[in-house]
């Protein structure tokens, strides 16, 4: 039997059925993930007030339908952030966090 990471990167689930059966479940297509972190200049508290956050989401939407991902979550504290991003349609994971630095 393969392993989970074989299983996952080829696009198929197995689930556990009863009698020891296994029913495969095909995906259409599989999503890599990217966990990205980024600190401000000097780890500077940059990000502290409500209004430089909002700023950083809508730049982050922006970059977000420009480079075509899917954001599945992120983090935004005072001196940095955390994002965790599909694969971008267009350029790469570095190219979207050095266009929100």
């Amino acid at each position: 039997m393969l392993g989970r990471s074989q299983i996952i990167s080829r696009g198929i689930a197995y689930t556990a059925a009863y009698a020891g059966w296994f029913e495969a479940v095909v995906w259409s297509r599989t999503l890599a993930l990217y966990n990205r972190y980024a600190s401000c200049y000097r780890r500077a508290p940059l990000l502290e007030s409500c209004s430089r956050r909002d700023t950083f989401l809508q730049v982050l939407e922006d970059m977000r339908q420009r480079h075509e991902f899917v954001v599945v979550g992120y983090v935004v504290m005072p001196e940095h952030f955390h994002l965790l991003i599909s694969e971008p349609e267009k350029g790469t994971p570095s190219v979207v966090v050095q266009a929100l630095k």
